[in-house]
C-alpha cells in the first residue's frame, strides 16, 4: 500500500477513500438529526470548504506556477505564508454576514464553531498550496496523505459521536472544524518551512495568485453553486436527482487530478514544441481514462443508482448517463488548466474556467425550464466541454491532439504508476 502512495494513482484512491468515508457518515448524521438538521449541517460543510478555496485567490496554484522556476522554493513558500493570511479580513464579516442571513437558524454554540472554523481559512489555504509543492515535486505519498487526512479526521469524529449518541448539529459542525485544522496541522508536519530566511516578491506572487483567481474560483462554482441556481429552476425533488447524478458521474474526476499532478513539472521544465508535443501526448492519455471511465459509468448507473439509492432515484439514471459525457471534459481539464499554469498563462486558465461557468450556467436557463433535469445535465455538460475548447484553444491543440493513438494505454498507465519522490 506503501508503494502505491508514491505514485499517482495513490491520489486517485485516496480521493476514492474519502468519498467512501463521506457517503458512509452521511446517512448516520441524517438518521441523527433530521432533515431540518442534515440541510444547515450540509449548507455549514460546504461553505467552510468553498470559503478558502474562494478567499485563497488562487495562491496555490500561484505557488504551483513559482516553485516549477524557483531556485529556493522556500522563498516562496514564506511569502505565500504570509499571503495567506490576508484571507482573514474578508473571512470574519462574511461570517457575520452568513450569520445573520443563511445560518439564522443555526443554533448559537454551532454558530461559533462556524466561526472558528472560518478562522481556520488562512491554514487551509496553506495546505491547499503545501499540495501544490508537492505537486512540483512529484512528492505523491505527501500528497495522498494531506488528501486523505481530513475525511479520516471527520469520519472517526463522527462515528464515535454517533457510538455515544451524542450528534447534534453542533457536534457535527465543530467535527468539521476540527477535522480541518488536524489535516492542516498534519500537512505542516510534512513541510516544514524555516520562518527565517528570504522571501520571493510579494507583489509578484500576489500578482500571479490574482491571475489564477478565476481558474479557481470558477471551478468550484461549477461544481457547487450551480446546484444553488438550479433550486428555483427546477425545484428540490429535480435538484435531488442532479445532486446524485453529479456525485456518481464526477466520482472518477480524481483521475484528472492524479495526471496534473504527475505531469506538471514536466511540462513547466519544457518549452515550445517539446512542451506541446508533452502537453498532445499526455492529453490522449487523459482522453483515453476519462472515455473508459465515462463509459463505464454510463452502463452500470441503470443498475447500481436503484440499488444504492432506491428505486425512487431512478429518474437520475438519465442525467447520470448523460454526465458521464461530460465527465470525459472534466477530467481533461485538469491536465490542460495545468499545462496552461505551467506555461505560466495563469490568465488564461483562469479565462477558459469562467468561460466555461458562464456558458454552463447561461445554459441552466436556456435548458433546464424547458427541459427540468436533463436540461440541466446537458447544460453542465456544454459548460464543461466549453471549458475544453478554450484551454485547448490557448494551447493550439486541435481536435487530433485529443484521439487516443496507438500505445495511449501504455502511456496512461505509466503516468499512473510512475513513482514519485515519496
Amino acid at each position: 500500500m506503501v508503494a502505491v502512495l508514491d505514485r499517482p494513482v495513490g491520489l486517485v484512491l485516496t480521493r476514492l477513500v474519502g468519498a467512501s468515508l463521506a457517503l458512509i457518515t452521511s446517512p448516520v448524521i441524517a438518521r441523527a438529526i433530521g432533515p431540518e438538521g442534515r440541510g444547515l449541517t450540509a449548507a455549514a460543510i460546504t461553505t467552510l470548504m468553498i470559503v478558502p478555496i474562494a478567499l485563497g485567490l488562487g495562491l496555490p496554484w500561484a505557488v504551483r506556477q513559482k516553485v516549477a522556476g524557483a531556485q529556493d522554493v522556500f522563498m516562496v513558500m514564506r511569502s505565500a505564508r504570509l499571503l495567506s493570511f490576508l484571507s482573514l479580513l474578508p473571512a470574519v464579516p462574511l461570517g457575520a454576514v452568513l450569520a445573520v442571513t443563511l445560518f439564522s437558524g443555526m443554533p448559537q454554540s454551532a454558530l461559533v464553531w462556524l466561526m472558528a472554523g472560518l478562522l481556520v481559512t488562512p491554514f487551509v489555504v496553506q495546505r491547499n498550496s503545501a499540495v501544490s509543492f508537492f505537486v512540483v515535486g512529484r512528492e505523491f505519498r505527501r500528497i495522498s496523505i494531506v488528501n486523505i487526512a481530513q475525511p479520516i479526521f471527520f469520519f472517526i469524529s463522527i462515528i464515535a459521536l454517533g457510538v455515544l449518541g451524542n450528534l447534534t448539529v453542533t457536534t457535527v459542525v465543530a467535527s468539521q472544524t476540527i477535522s480541518m485544522a488536524l489535516a492542516c496541522l498534519t500537512t505542516m508536519s510534512l513541510v516544514k518551512v524555516p520562518w527565517r530566511g528570504a522571501r520571493f516578491p510579494i507583489r509578484a506572487l500576489a500578482r500571479e495568485s490574482l491571475l489564477a483567481s478565476g481558474a479557481q474560483i470558477s471551478e468550484i462554482a461549477s461544481y457547487r453553486l450551480n446546484q444553488l441556481i438550479l433550486l428555483p429552476v427546477i425545484g428540490s425533488a429535480a435538484l435531488g436527482y442532479y445532486a446524485v447524478a453529479v456525485n456518481v458521474a464526477l466520482a472518477p474526476a480524481p483521475i484528472g487530478q492524479a495526471i496534473s499532478s504527475s505531469t506538471f513539472s514536466e511540462f513547466a521544465r519544457a518549452s515550445g514544441d517539446e512542451r506541446h508535443k508533452k502537453v498532445a501526448d499526455s492529453l490522449q492519455s487523459c482522453c483515453y481514462l476519462a472515455i473508459v471511465v465515462a463509459l463505464v459509468i454510463a452502463v452500470l448507473s441503470p443498475l447500481l443508482i436503484p440499488l444504492a439509492f432506491g428505486q425512487e432515484f431512478r429518474p437520475a439514471v438519465l442525467a447520470t448517463i448523460i454526465m458521464s459525457a461530460g465527465l470525459v471534459f472534466v477530467i481533461c481539464n485538469f491536465l490542460l488548466t495545468s499545462a496552461l499554469v505551467a506555461d505560466g498563462r495563469s490568465g488564461a486558465a483562469s479565462n477558459a474556467q469562467l468561460v466555461g461557468f458562464a456558458g454552463g450556467t447561461v445554459m441552466l436557463f436556456v435548458l433546464a425550464f424547458p427541459f427540468g433535469l436533463v436540461g440541466a445535465a446537458i447544460a453542465s455538460t456544454i459548460g464543461f466541454a466549453l471549458t475544453s475548447v478554450y484551454s485547448s484553444w490557448a494551447l493550439s491543440l486541435g481536435p487530433r491532439d485529443w484521439l487516443p493513438r496507438r500505445g495511449v494505454q501504455k502511456r496512461a498507465i505509466r503516468i499512473l504508476m510512475t513513482r514519485g519522490a515519496g
